[in-house]
């Protein structure tokens, strides 16, 4: 039975799972893509190509998301500007937008903040930890591959 905890502690349900005919619960509990992912990505390179500042393509695209999420008349969320749109609060934003999608330490990682910030239990940690270790399978079956600093060549 789907909802026999339903009262059992607390939840994020942003893809319940549930039987296709019930019209908000289809099935679709892992996401890969989706054009909010596209929408940040560009985002985001348009504003590193621009030195971290947002241009207005990059206004746009997060501001269209918004859109989306927010109704005109909800104002605890205003539109995006040049001046609040920064390289850390696009960060801050796709990390509300793709919550349990299990994108959010890749986004760190590529913004370099998986070493530097804290959250929960996590405490800034060792920098050559921003990788995994090649696997000693890997590193057998190609002489020209070295380990990633911080783990022991095998």
């Amino acid at each position: 039975m789907i909802d026999g905890e339903e009262t059992s502690g607390a939840r994020f349900n942003k893809y319940r799972p549930g039987r296709q005919s019930e019209a908000k619960n289809w099935s679709n509990d892992w996401i890969l893509y989706r054009l909010t992912d596209i929408y940040f990505y560009k985002a985001e390179a348009l504003m590193r190509e621009n030195g971290g500042v947002a241009t207005p393509e990059a206004l746009r695209l997060v501001n269209d998301v918004h859109k989306r999420a927010f109704s005109t008349a909800d104002t605890t969320k205003e539109a995006y500007t040049a001046a609040t749109l920064t390289l850390p609060e696009l960060l801050a934003e796709r990390g509300r937008e793709v919550i349990f999608e299990g994108k959010r330490r890749t986004d760190m990682v590529r913004f370099g903040t998986i070493i530097t910030a804290t959250w929960w239990t996590h405490q800034p940690s060792d920098p050559t930890k921003a990788l995994f270790p090649i696997p000693q399978q890997h590193l057998a079956a190609n002489p020209n591959l070295a380990q990633n600093p911080g783990y022991p060549a095998l």
